[in-house]
């Protein structure tokens, strides 16, 4: 799944996709791009808070091998914005979440944030 916090950051997503499926092909099914925040005022809950770097959210120990492959791309692919460190981290699902086993996140930062930030 890759997740976005605003509409400025599709651009980039779906730019990290498109890496994804080059690299990889048939063997990852990536879900159509989520814009988070919009999904949630839909739906009349809290919006989600946003991860400073992008993440990616393994929900168990079989994927993070795969994620750390799956981070190299992302890190090649996505824009380095300023005062944002280049990293791309791999974190655990929160145990208080239900794990899907083989599935991976991909948590882009909002870019609207960094464009305020810099102005």
């Amino acid at each position: 799944y890759v997740q976005i916090y605003d509409e400025a950051s599709r651009p980039a997503a779906s730019a990290v996709v498109k890496a994804l499926q080059a690299e990889v092909g048939d063997t990852l099914a990536i879900a159509p791009v989520e814009n988070v925040t919009a999904a949630a005022v839909l739906r009349n809950q809290r919006r989600p808070a946003p991860w400073p770097q992008p993440t990616l959210i393994v929900h168990g120990a079989a994927e993070k091998a795969c994620a750390a492959d799956l981070a190299a791309v992302v890190r090649a692919t996505l824009p380095v914005l300023p005062g944002r460190d280049p990293a791309v981290w791999v974190r655990d699902l929160p145990r208080s979440l239900k794990a899907s086993p083989g599935v991976i996140e991909l948590w882009i930062p909002p870019r609207e944030a960094d464009a305020k930030a810099a102005s």
